[in-house]
């Protein structure tokens, strides 16, 4: 017949998880963690109390708190790697490969918005579903443009495009940005438009002849982007709201000298404005 063990050789093993109990007849208690059970063992007695009780700290880190994981939470900017991996839930199939060409991620749009669920094998889609027909870009609300402005609203339109109202996750301020149309003949005035603005910005560094500078130009999607400063409105839009679409002698001053400073520099750099019309003068109310 075996010999007996003495208590202070007791050796428990379950499911491969062992716990020894120290060589002295003090009572202790040895919490193990094994799948969501613990177990306690008395020196006493020899014998085992398996309890179902909670996981005040799990070993690992919760699933749930990592499910409700935001971008919006996270230290910015992040890399297109770690997004990857920790937020693919808002990515489609589309921007998960998409997004490995950018450095920075600064923005990545809600998870409920109803994303441009596009297709690259459908030959009938306008650039795989991005664009309608007429070359011009599916801007959604709450989405984003090369995942760093979130798009707020749609504040203009034209012929060579769209202007949108978004936000600047990285300057942290509100920008107005021209998103040219899909469309070869526009983009050879897109790019003839962006020439002048570069010259412009160069020869007013001083920002005295009251002209919308160029911020920054990026191409996303097969589109040419340029973002400006927001402002309030346009000269149309301050007419519509005065009653009987009139202004005072002195707003028609201030705003006859603004344009002709602009029209002294066009001239010294012999550009014309072909298109002068009260909704393309930008106001700003002070």
């Amino acid at each position: 017949m075996p010999a007996k063990q003495s208590t202070e050789n007791l050796f428990h093993r379950r499911n491969n998880i062992s716990c020894v109990k120290p060589p002295d007849n003090k009572n202790f208690q040895k919490i193990q963690l094994d799948f969501g059970y613990i177990q306690q063992a008395h020196a006493e007695s020899g014998t085992r109390v398996q309890r179902r009780l909670p996981l005040r700290q799990p070993i690992m880190p919760s699933l749930q708190k990592t499910r409700n994981r935001k971008p919006s939470d996270e230290r910015l900017p992040m890399s297109s790697e770690y997004v990857l991996r920790n937020f693919v839930p808002y990515l489609t199939n589309y921007e998960q490969t998409e997004i490995s060409k950018y450095k920075q991620v600064w923005y990545l749009g809600k998870r409920t918005t109803n994303k441009i669920r596009c297709s690259t094998q459908n030959p009938q889609l306008f650039n795989f579903g991005f664009d309608t027909e007429e070359g011009l870009y599916k801007a959604i609300v709450n989405d984003h443009l090369a995942y760093r402005y979130k798009i707020l609203a749609v504040i203009g339109n034209g012929f060579s495009g769209e202007v949108l109202k978004c936000y600047d996750y990285k300057t942290k301020q509100f920008v107005a940005i021209k998103v040219f149309r899909n469309k070869d003949s526009v983009l050879k005035l897109a790019k003839s438009e962006m020439k002048v603005l570069k010259a412009l910005k160069e020869s007013d560094k001083n920002n005295s002849a009251n002209i919308v500078h160029m911020k920054e130009h990026f191409n996303f999607r097969h589109h040419l982007c340029i973002t400006f400063d927001l402002y309030d409105g346009d000269l149309y839009r301050v007419m519509k709201r005065k009653d009987k679409h009139q202004v005072t002698e002195d707003e028609l001053k201030g705003y006859t000298v603004a344009i002709l400073k602009c029209l002294q520099l066009l001239r010294k750099k012999n550009i014309v404005h072909g298109d002068l019309k009260p909704v393309g003068i930008i106001v700003q109310t002070l």
